[in-house]
Parts: structure tokens; sequence; C-alpha cells
């Protein structure tokens, strides 16, 4: 599972985007938005296709993109 926060939060109706994760197959299993007002949307995703291979190793995505900062809860 991966919790993602928005950037300039004040600005947004929703606090925190959930994307759960099928770690066997590496692949986007559902996304829940959770809104400020206390409502929550989920998408499950039912094909997922990517034409990049998703690693589950943080270090590549803090290089690729500068500024991210990770959280491994593993």
């Amino acid at each position: 599972m991966v919790e993602a926060i928005p950037l300039g939060p004040r600005q947004k109706p929703y606090h925190t985007v959930v994307l759960t994760v099928d770690k066997a197959k590496t692949e986007p299993m559902e996304i829940q938005v959770l809104y400020k007002d206390g409502n929550i949307v989920t998408y499950a995703l039912l094909v997922a296709s990517t034409t990049e291979p998703v690693t589950m190793r943080s270090s590549a995505s803090t290089r690729r993109y500068p500024g991210v900062e990770v959280n491994d809860m593993r």
C-alpha cells in the first residue's frame, strides 16, 4: 500500500490517495481517494498495462525523481 499526500493540501478537496499494489504481480489493484468531507472514492483496476517494469526498490525513484520523499514502511 502506498499513501500519497498532495502538494498544497489546503487547495485540494482530498487529503490522501491510497494505492494498493499486488506485490506478487507488481501491479496496481485499487486506488482510493480520501476526501476532507469524509467521502472515499475507490477505483478498482481490473487491467493494468505498462511499458515500464515496476520495481520494489525505492532508491531508483529518489534518483529518478529528485525531491521525492520515500517512506518505506516494510
